[in-house]
């Protein structure tokens, strides 16, 4: 390795650090506080950044790159669990700027009990050739309802992570899940593409299971993942108020061909138990998830949705918003300003599955159906 802490504390500054064969930076257990800076660190078949410290440890990178070679690192190309702020800035606003992350094994990068963590301007590509089980299995994509996301592989990990702030990213060809998080409190994604990850069953751009705060995801393009663009599945009580948005086109979820055989819904919003779930939608496009629906909103147990999908436009799909509850599942969830063409089945559908003893209630306002694909019958608006 080029550079190996073992029980280190105090404060140190690097400027570059490079490896061939082994690591670039170890930073290894301690129980006291530390405090790191470096410019760039990379390691070509290897891991580049590998953190597993004790105690409150502070890490700040200019650029970090790993799996500069065509075989990178057999586990991932950063890992850090540690409980402690970590950032990497790179230069402005320059793409890449701040490292490429490639060809691991595992993860990308691997993020766990970090206090905070802030990546900018880096590159998550071609990760994930090694992978635990299969995205459809339950420990990975393939039932959130009873089972967890926790054996997926990703282009990013994050696992009991706080204070997550992704900006000027770009997640793309990752062979499993693009961003794949569980248990994750507070989550910023702004001005990112997230694109062609996974290629099997229920892998997708975006999972995030038990997120709670606020999640913003602002001027985001995330298309032909695998299944889902996004996931977001909670069954914990704590708070979360999701809130995707854009203008001018600058977010949209969807494929660039619809009937995909491994296609989806665009969005899935999903609450078990008790969770206290708020959907914002705001200006996004979602196009081409036919045979699924766009914006898939299912509340089950005592979970209380809220929120609204508003000025936002479908095509192509087989309902463009479609929301159902169960159980004494319930809450109030609006519509307005939406255009929608091209839908299959409904346009809008709000349902209720059986058993239900919940209330659910909307305001469906000055929303513009177009009409339904050629040869299909489907309804503007549905209630069940």
């Amino acid at each position: 390795d080029a550079v190996n802490f073992n029980g280190s504390s105090g404060t140190f500054a690097f400027d570059n650090v490079s490896a061939v064969a082994g690591k670039a930076f170890v930073f290894a257990s301690t129980t006291s506080a530390a405090t790191v800076t470096a410019q760039d660190v990379s390691s070509s078949t290897n891991s580049a950044v590998d953190i597993s410290a004790a105690g409150t440890t502070d890490f700040s990178f200019h650029s970090v790159n790993s799996g500069t070679a065509a075989a990178g690192a057999t586990g991932s190309g950063v890992s850090v669990q540690t409980a402690g702020d970590i950032s990497v800035t790179g230069t402005g606003s320059t793409a890449g700027s701040g490292g490429t992350l490639r060809h691991a094994g595992k993860h990308g990068l691997l993020a766990s009990s970090v206090t905070s963590l802030s990546l900018k301007n880096m590159v998550f590509t071609q990760n994930g050739s090694s992978q635990n089980v299969p995205g459809s299995d339950a420990t990975c994509g393939g039932d959130l309802r009873s089972g967890n996301n926790l054996q997926c592989v990703a282009g990013i990990m994050l696992v009991n992570a706080g204070g997550i702030a992704l900006d000027n990213v770009s997640v793309t060809n990752n062979a499993q899940m693009g961003i794949n998080g569980n248990n994750v409190s507070g989550f910023t994604l702004t001005n990112a593409v997230v694109s062609n990850n996974g290629n099997e069953a229920f892998e997708n751009g975006l999972t995030l299971q038990n997120v709670f705060g606020v999640a913003d995801l602002t001027n985001v393009v995330m298309t032909d993942n695998a299944a889902r663009q996004i996931y977001v599945s909670n069954s914990v009580s704590n708070a979360l108020t999701f809130n995707l948005s854009g203008t001018a086109g600058s977010t949209w979820l969807g494929h660039t061909a619809p009937l995909g055989a491994l296609t989806q819904q665009a969005l899935l919003f999903e609450g078990l138990g008790n969770a206290n779930m708020t959907l914002n939608v705001d200006g996004v496009i979602f196009a081409n998830h036919r045979p699924q629906n766009a914006v898939d909103v299912q509340m089950m147990g005592n979970a209380v949705l809220g929120g609204h999908v508003n000025s936002s436009t479908f095509s192509t799909n087989v309902a463009a918003i479609a929301v159902a509850t169960q159980n004494a599942a319930g809450g109030k969830f609006n519509l307005s300003g939406n255009t929608i063409s091209q839908a299959s089945l409904q346009g809008i559908v709000y349902a209720a599955a059986v058993p239900s003893t919940g209330t659910l209630q909307a305001t469906i306002a000055n929303n513009t159906f177009n009409g339904c694909i050629a040869g299909t019958n489907c309804n503007g608006i549905q209630v069940d």
